[in-house]
């Protein structure tokens, strides 16, 4: 889980970094610009927001894989302490 963590940070930073640089070298005006940053802004939210949406599923998947293996464990050790 941490390196998907270290690769969303290196997009977002990656993606910041290419707006910064497309604002400095953008030949359009100022209007256009603004217009076209706020769609790529837009854009980089919803992303932002579907990929936290998977992750955040896959953390209660694997949680609840961990929680389930868990409780098995402890029946085991339960009906093995038993007999």
């Amino acid at each position: 889980m941490k390196d998907q963590t270290r690769v969303i940070a290196a997009l977002l930073i990656g993606v910041a970094a290419g707006a910064a640089l497309g604002i400095l070298l953008a030949p359009e005006k100022g209007e256009t610009l603004r217009e076209g940053l706020t769609e790529y802004i837009e854009d980089l939210v919803d992303s932002s927001k579907n990929k936290l949406k998977a992750t955040r599923d896959e953390l209660k998947d694997y949680s609840k894989t961990i929680l389930n293996d868990a409780k098995l464990k402890v029946k085991e050790t339960v009906n093995h302490v038993n007999i």
